[in-house]
């Protein structure tokens, strides 16, 4: 979003690479009143409501208070929306005087116990608030806010589908195995340092990240010995998750559950010949699924087929209306509804199915549901009349469809 918009305002002005460049402070300072703004207008009323969907995490009267769970569910919502990371949202926060304190809610010469608190406590209540599908559940209750607010006209609604592509780097495949040992290793290490030392010597050279996460130490090596190294790696891989599948912990760790994900996908065990030591080796590409690991560090993309990329697959429902009569006629407010995402592999046949359930659970009084061709099916029209009492349209190039689905001639 904070690109998107930035983008926007100075396309074209040679010098611009990034929004932390000079030249972009003002855009970017009026871009975060605005958000402030509007937090204050839509999200700061709903703060003690949007609070209570983590509050069973916590309890009132066991070991030491956490920080006020309206500030902690703020801050999160904010952090989103600016496109910060976790330690710039604290920083921002725990600033003598900011504007933040006063879209929060909070007094103007807010106490240590009000803004004070470490990455930990704010990590932990982000993984709280996802595990009970907050963003979503406040996505929703806002957008109901909004609509009652301004009472919006949704008696015309339209669905659509994207591609969003991974700003992560595309990895080959003993790239991605790699990197994803690398990971399990750096985490592996914190918590369990003395263990470390405890694996093979060579297998801990072979996937040194002393440097950072994605440092090859293959590059250092002549040609014959990084050919031997490469194919050592998918053996090390099946080695690391038969050595440790048996341990829970373990399980608890993202970067185990990569590895793991990675070796069912990937790699393949052959027995060896007359009862020998089994081989470990590489998949043929054709025989690894499109919903397998693209990166370790975006594991909710995967391979379009059809597109040829990594990527996420967006639905989006919003509220549109037909263009005005006059200028003078006040703006149409279009908002969106709901927003969904998938995998890239995942098809999008049940997509209508999905959005009719949203509307029919949101009650909201729809008339027209504008669809893309592809999705303009018998069933899907009979399944938007029986369930929302709405008609089907599809937008085609060059005008409308009747409701039977037939071109009509009026254009769009």
């Amino acid at each position: 979003m904070t690109t998107y918009f930035a983008d926007r305002r100075v396309r074209g002005i040679p010098g611009l690479q990034s929004l932390n460049d000079p030249s972009r402070v003002k855009i970017r300072a009026a871009y975060e009143a605005r958000i402030y703004c509007t937090f204050e207008l839509f999200i700061l009323p709903l703060l003690p409501e949007l609070a209570l969907l983590v509050a069973s995490r916590y309890c009132q009267d066991n070991g030491r208070p956490t920080t006020d769970l309206e500030t902690l569910t703020g801050l999160y919502i904010l952090m989103v929306m600016m496109d910060w990371t976790v330690e710039t949202a604290l920083e921002r926060i725990q600033e003598p005087s900011g504007r933040i304190h006063r879209a929060l809610g909070l007094p103007e010469n807010p106490t240590d116990a009000d803004i004070m608190f470490s990455v930990r406590t704010f990590y932990q209540f982000m993984k709280n608030f996802q595990e009970v599908d907050g963003p979503s559940q406040a996505f929703l209750k806002i957008t109901l806010f909004i609509l009652k607010k301004f009472n919006v006209d949704v008696r015309i609604v339209r669905m659509d589908s994207t591609d969003v592509e991974s700003n992560i780097r595309d990895l080959r495949r003993h790239q991605l195995i790699r990197v994803t040992v690398q990971l399990f290793m750096r985490e592996f290490g914190r918590a369990y340092p003395s263990w470390l030392g405890e694996l093979d010597r060579g297998l801990r050279g072979r996937f040194d990240d002393s440097r950072k996460i994605g440092y090859d130490p293959l590059g250092q090596m002549d040609k014959e010995k990084r050919t031997v190294a490469t194919e050592q790696m998918p053996r090390d891989a099946v080695s690391l998750v038969r050595r440790f599948r048996h341990d829970p912990n373990f399980w608890g760790m993202d970067s185990f559950r990569s590895l793991a994900r990675l070796v069912r996908e990937q790699c393949e065990v052959v027995p060896g010949a007359d009862g020998g030591e089994p081989a470990v080796r590489l998949k043929e590409p054709g025989d690894v699924g499109s919903n397998s690991l693209q990166s370790p560090h975006d594991t909710g993309v995967t391979y379009n087929g059809h597109k040829k990329k990594s990527c996420r697959k967006l639905q989006a429902v919003e509220n549109c209306s037909r263009t005005r009569k006059s200028s003078l006629e006040m703006p149409f407010l279009s908002i969106l509804l709901n927003v969904k995402t998938t995998g890239g592999h995942e098809s999008d046949v049940h997509a209508v199915a999905d959005v009719v359930a949203f509307l029919k659970e949101m009650n909201l009084p729809v008339e027209l549901f504008l669809v893309d061709n592809i999705y303009n099916t018998v069933a899907n029209r009979e399944l938007v009349k029986k369930e929302i009492d709405a008609k089907m349209i599809t937008t085609v190039y060059g005008g409308l469809t009747d409701p039977s689905g037939n071109a009509g001639e009026q254009g769009t």
